[in-house]
């Protein structure tokens, strides 16, 4: 079983839960945990790092590039797809 964090970030609801549910059926991920922010200021909020992040390059709040900076920032280890 592994033991780590995905973080889903996409303003669009049914498209986040959409990407959750795939990845839950995934054997890779079983054990993993898996978040879901609906915009950037919720995702930074968070003080737990991820190991990966999925992105929407278009979110409510903040622009998907910055978010990807402001997170490489903040978790130099995060990987982040967009």
């Amino acid at each position: 079983m592994n033991t780590f964090k995905i973080s889903i970030v996409d303003g669009n609801n049914f498209h986040a839960l959409g990407i959750k549910q795939v990845l839950l059926n995934l054997e890779f991920c079983e054990g993993a945990e898996i978040k879901v922010f609906h915009n950037g200021t919720e995702f930074l909020q968070d003080d737990k790092a991820s190991d990966i992040v999925l992105m929407n390059m278009m979110l409510p709040d903040i622009g998907g590039i910055k978010l990807c900076h402001l997170t490489k920032m903040k978790y130099p280890g995060t990987k982040v797809i967009l």
